[in-house]
């Protein structure tokens, strides 16, 4: 990739101090791990890919530009999301504001996910409109744009609550956001006031697009340091024939088409994020270098059809059929019956590829899916049959998919919160930190399967539990009742026909194999009714902390080689403790445990996991981790309609109403997603898609 040869030739250049730390700003986990792996091949090599990566800080945007501004990088920001999330619980808590979705205990998203929905939005206004809250700040109840008279845009009235919910937050807190202090920072920044918390040199690598606030800051920062930004644009012929010169500022969207000079119909669909950052960028006094991709048709003797594709997108030609190329198979489209279905096929053309190429290894072949979840549980299974069996890796980046820890803790708080239905405790048997802990076996697991259909368990863990939803009277069916006559069964062993206490009838197929599973199920039961009696009712998070961490240890164990797992999730758990300080004290409020697991969600997918991109099999992932990462193969599975359409937008984001250039936008995402799966593949790029539904 040209740019990453860029900008190992620029880290060649050691910085005056030998103990610095190099930063590079990477938009993406997946972007971060790839580029420490080509670093390293390039740095300090001596022609034989046997370089070093080391003493590079990777961190995404925001963290790096809050070190522009003059904040450690691991500093803490009371207006962190996490931190903003629990100020926003507080105000809603004893708020007079009437906000729409939170009606005290009665709401129905929970009051944790309303919270953190409403701290989403305040976030996202200070990274790509800092203008309106600053207009919140002086009073003025805006959108963050000016009218043609230089007067504030007022906001609808139905959007009202947000600038004064804002406040009590503002005022709870105490503390002014970087947003609100943006122009001063700025011109401290620029005039040496500041001394941005960053070393002499820095870089911005395989962003796609920029935000004119994120492009304020880069600005300023580059009065005082050497500021390299590694952008990846599909078309410098398009970049060229730009007619907006906007010099990074705030303008509508609605006054601005990026699109308009531009002729190839995938860049005009599916290119406005990338087209708008060279808007953005457009008349800025900066010094600019082209890096031309090598994959170029006219190097080719016989082109394949995706070079000329993708040579047509970089050239902003609309193809006319006048460009000869081969009839072959670099670009592939399958319209597939269902989600097995597509699997197969897109295992089978893998199959041949590498069939027809012998030098073509799986981890050189990239599989991104806007569903992921969609098609996770398949994969494995599917890949691995037939004809042309394919190594595959699942690599989801949260520590949820990583960890069989954190997995089993959502399982327990979902089958608790239920009905704890025969299913569900024959899954939770199933987890290893579960099986673990209790010393089960797939033996046990298979008998409890086989008690099940024998004894009739259908759901609840007793007649106490399953009261919330029938009768308290009525037993028959619950793992209580089946227990009853599992231990009976091994307390009155007879082949005789016999009535124990209560009228229960004892199991009889009772053998020394039985007793010791009976005894584990009837101990999982036992803890499993203590965690939902500790989980009942509303706590503060504090107590919460400490249930759950306890739930976990009554319920959960690894292999001494795995302890990892469990200390991973104590930790995670435990961050919530800081992370719910506000000014310094802890959150009061009373959560739910729908609000705790909403909460422990959140975490556990934040949290990154492993991303498995060098396990010598090829990697299935989502859109977002690996963009812009080029493969020789690339593959989009599940390109349907429903998978890719945007939700719309969002009643409550004030930038929706009047979205102004580089600024983020649901739809252009998804679409400048697929332009760079397009143009990151080297030699194959594969599609499956439904066709009509089975």
């Amino acid at each position: 990739m040209p740019l990453t040869d860029s900008l190992a030739a620029l880290l060649a250049a050691p910085l005056d101090d030998p103990f610095a730390c190099e930063v590079i700003a990477v938009p993406t986990a997946g972007v971060r791990d790839w580029l420490q792996q080509r670093l390293a091949l390039q740095l300090g090599a001596t022609g034989r890919s046997d370089g070093v990566s080391a003493n590079i800080s990777m961190v995404f945007p925001n963290q790096f530009l809050r070190a522009a501004l003059g904040q450690p990088l691991q500093g803490n920001d009371y207006w962190d999301i996490d931190h903003l999330t629990w100020a926003v619980l507080t105000v809603l808590d004893h708020t007079v504001v009437d906000v729409p979705g939170y009606h005290g205990a009665a709401h129905g998203r929970g009051r944790y996910s309303t919270a953190r929905r409403i701290a989403d939005l305040f976030d996202r206004y200070a990274n790509n409109r800092p203008e309106l809250l600053q207009q919140w700040q002086l009073g003025h109840d805006g959108d963050g744009t000016l009218d043609d008279n230089d007067a504030v845009v007022p906001l609808p009235t139905e959007q009202l609550w947000q600038p004064a919910l804002w406040r009590q937050v503002r005022k709870l807190i105490g503390v002014p956001t970087q947003a609100e202090q943006l122009p001063d920072l700025l011109s401290d920044l620029r005039n040496g006031r500041l001394l941005p918390q960053l070393p002499e040199r820095v870089a911005v690598f395989g962003v796609s697009a920029v935000a004119p606030g994120q492009l304020a800051v880069l600005r300023a920062l580059a009065h005082v340091l050497d500021v390299h930004v590694y952008l990846v644009h599909p078309s410098q012929v398009a970049w060229n024939a730009c007619r907006q010169q906007l010099a990074g500022t705030l303008t509508l969207r609605s006054a601005c088409d990026a699109t308009a000079a531009v002729q190839h119909p995938l860049l005009r669909s599916w290119a406005r994020s990338s087209l708008e950052a060279t808007a953005l960028l457009g008349a800025l006094p900066a010094e600019q270098y082209l890096h031309l991709d090598a994959a170029n048709p006219s190097v080719f003797q016989t082109p394949s059809l995706l070079s000329t594709l993708q040579h047509d997108i970089r050239a902003d030609r609309r193809p006319d059929g006048s460009f000869a190329y081969t009839q072959d198979d670099s670009v592939q489209v399958h319209m597939c019956h269902g989600t097995t279905r597509q699997l197969e096929v897109l295992r089978d053309a893998l199959g041949h590829l590498f069939a027809a190429d012998p030098t073509l290894a799986p981890h050189q072949v990239v599989v991104v899916c806007p569903d992921l979840a969609r098609f996770a549980p398949l994969v494995a299974a599917v890949f691995q049959r037939g004809r042309f069996p394919v190594p595959v890796q699942v690599s989801d980046l949260s520590l949820g998919a990583d960890n069989p820890v954190a997995m089993a803790i959502s399982e327990i708080l979902a089958v608790v919160a239920g009905r704890c239905t025969a299913s569900e405790l024959l899954g939770l048997c199933s987890l290893p930190p579960i099986r673990q802990q209790f010393g089960m076996t797939t033996d046990d697991v298979s008998l409890i399967d086989q008690w099940i259909t024998d004894l009739g368990t259908n759901w609840g863990l007793d007649s106490e539990h399953r009261s919330q939803w029938v009768p308290s009277d009525i037993t028959e069916g619950t793992w209580s009742a089946t227990l009853d006559r599992l231990l009976l069964g091994a307390a009155m062993p007879s082949p005789n026909p016999r009535i124990g206490p209560s009228s229960i009838v004892p199991f009889d197929d009772m053998n020394a194999q039985s007793f010791r599973t009976a005894g584990l199920l009837a101990e999982l039961v036992a803890r499993l009714r203590t965690a939902r009696t500790a989980t009942s009712g509303e706590h503060p998070i504090g107590d919460w902390i400490d249930i759950i961490t306890s739930t976990i240890g009554a319920l959960c164990a690894t292999q001494p080689n795995d302890a990892w797992q469990m200390t991973q999730v104590l930790a995670t758990v435990a961050e919530l403790r800081a992370q719910s300080l506000v000014r310094g004290e802890p959150c009061s409020v009373l959560l739910s445990l729908t609000d705790m697991r909403a909460l422990l969600h959140g975490q556990l997918v934040a949290q990154t996991g492993r991303l498995t991109m060098r396990s010598g099999s090829v990697t299935v992932t989502t859109m977002v981790p690996l963009r812009n990462i080029p493969a020789r193969v690339v593959c989009v599975l599940g390109l349907d309609e429903a998978s890719l359409r945007s939700s719309g937008a969002d009643g409550d984001d004030v930038l929706s109403t009047h979205p102004c250039v580089g600024e983020r936008d649901a739809r252009a995402d998804v679409r400048q997603l697929l332009l760079d799966a397009l143009m990151s593949a080297g030699e194959h790029f594969v599609i499956t898609c439904d066709g009509n539904d089975i």
